[in-house]
This record gives C-alpha cells, structure tokens and sequence, in this order.
C-alpha cells in the first residue's frame, strides 16, 4: 500500500519526508517485544566475559554460552548465545534507525520492524491531507485474493488489519475537514458524505461492508 501510494504521491517517502523523520526519532518503538526481551539489563559477568574477541582464550570465556539463558533475559528455548546474537541485533537496528539509515519502507521487511503499527501510527500524525487521501484511496482500491479460502481465516486475518486502517484515514479526514475552511477538503468532505449515508448505520459497518467486497468478491 505504501509502494502504491508513492506512485501517486511520490514525494511521500523521500529519506527527508516527514514519514522518515517520524521513524528516525521513534527509538525502538518498532522493533518487535521479542527482540527487546531482557535488552535493558546487564549481562551475567560470566557471559559478558565472552563479548570481547580480541582477548585471548575466547572459547574458554564463552564456556557458558551454550547453556539455557535465564528467564529474564532470554525468549523461550534460547540459549545464552542466541541470547547475545538477538541483543546484538536490536543494537544494530535501533541504531540505524536513529541515524536515518533506513530509509525505504520495504526495510521493515528487511529489519523485521512493525510496519503495521507503524503505519497505523503515520496515519493518525501525518499532517499532510495529501497523504491520507492518496493512502484511503489505495486501502479502498485493494484486492486481496486467497485461491484456496478453506475456512477463511487467511481474509479473516487481512481484515484485522485493514478495519483499523480504515476507521484511522477517515478519523483523520474528519480532524482535517473541522480544522480546514468549509470546502478546502471537498474530496474528503465528499467521502465522509458517502460513509456517513443512511445505508450505513455507523462507521464498523461501513468498513466492514467496503473491506469484505474487496476481499469477498476476489
């Protein structure tokens, strides 16, 4: 959706944008829980001894490592030296993110990052009107197809992700239009016309209605 949404708006996610400064001073807000599990403490002293590789004796100071890490610190089966690897890990991310080197929104998938909250996130602070627009726009054009439906619960699971997207862009087309003068959001003042007709009776049905006809019918 971001990749569609560029297309039509292509200054939107230039490394300068306000999308990019957003993630560069997010810290570590979307980097997984999993990643941060136990990152905020300090190492046992007999497995910190085995950070350094340039001290001699390497293997003998990284005896411990092979074994189960403490509940604290650690993630369900890993032992110390995953333990290490994962920290070692969120310091990278979290480091290029507050340098500004990420700078393409497909590095989410790169950097394993939460791009479904953060893109919830954009759209609730943007202050471009633009943006919105073009992004609702992309959200109301989506097909999503699954072949194989069995029980549904692939759409099912799109659906989760999409009513909130959905409820978000028009929230913030509604602050746009209260804040803006009468008919500078004509666009948005026509589609909040359209959501907030009779044949709609609130605002989950809307969503739910507009989002199954594009999962459904595929």
């Amino acid at each position: 959706m971001f990749d569609e949404t560029e297309r039509k708006y292509a200054k939107v996610l230039k490394p300068e944008a306000e999308i990019m400064q957003i993630l560069k001073e997010s810290g570590d807000t979307y980097i997984y829980d999993a990643v941060k599990k136990g990152v905020d403490i300090p190492l046992p002293k007999e497995i910190e001894i085995g950070i350094d590789t340039i001290k001699p004796n390497l293997i003998e100071r990284r005896k411990d490592w092979n074994k189960p890490a403490s509940e604290e610190y650690a993630l369900p089966t890993e032992i110390w030296r995953e333990v290490v690897d994962r920290r070692k890990r969120y310091t990278e991310i979290k480091e290029k993110i507050e340098k500004g080197e990420i700078t393409q929104i497909n590095d989410f998938i790169t950097y394993n990052l939460n791009i479904r909250q953060f893109t919830q996130d954009i759209i609730d602070s943007h202050s471009d009107p633009d943006f919105v627009r073009h992004f609702y726009e992309t959200l109301s054009n989506i097909t999503i197809i699954d072949p194989t439906c069995g029980s549904g619960a692939f759409l099912f699971a799109a659906m989760n992700i999409l009513e909130p997207l959905y409820e978000s862009c028009i929230q913030r087309m509604e602050n746009f239009v209260e804040e803006a003068p009468k008919g500078k959001c004509a666009k948005f003042e026509e589609i909040l016309k359209y959501v907030k007709a009779p044949e709609h009776p609130n605002l989950k049905y809307f969503v739910f209605k507009t989002s199954f006809f594009a999962i459904c019918m595929a």
